[in-house]
């Protein structure tokens, strides 16, 4: 036997072997094998440029993370801005109960519904400091 053969019939052999203990294992272990081994590989790959990659995804997370808490704080802003052109606190028909708000429009007293409302009186110093 010359030694070309013999190298033929390890390798032969070796990828029976390989073929048959793949035969024998589940398609999950099939799976989780070859992502590993992907994984590896491109691990390996990847080495010279991870340092790099590791910056721009940390930087990235960080410049997420502010620009969703500035878009959090915009967004309560423009709903504080809202709430404040609610007219009822100076109303004179707000009563200061929680049971009845309103004397007027009961329903829609201190809610944003409230903001055009036709039967808004402004309140006088003198209902304010003399309530009747």
């Amino acid at each position: 036997m010359s030694v070309i053969e013999h190298v033929i019939g390890r390798v032969i052999d070796c990828v029976f072997r390989r073929w048959v203990a793949l035969v024998h294992q589940s398609w999950f272990d099939q799976w989780l094998q070859l992502t590993f081994v992907l994984m590896a590989k491109a691990i390996v790959w990847l080495r010279p440029f991870l340092p790099v990659i590791c910056c721009v995804v940390a930087w990235s997370a960080i410049a997420l993370t502010l620009w969703t808490l500035f878009a959090g704080v915009r967004d309560g802003m423009v709903k504080v801005r809202q709430l404040h052109r609610i007219p009822c606190s100076t109303c004179q028909y707000a009563t200061g109960s929680l049971h009845l708000k309103c004397s007027v429009q009961p329903l829609v007293a201190f809610s944003e519904d409230a903001i055009d409302c036709q039967d808004f009186e402004p309140e006088t110093d003198s209902d304010r400091y003399f309530p009747a």
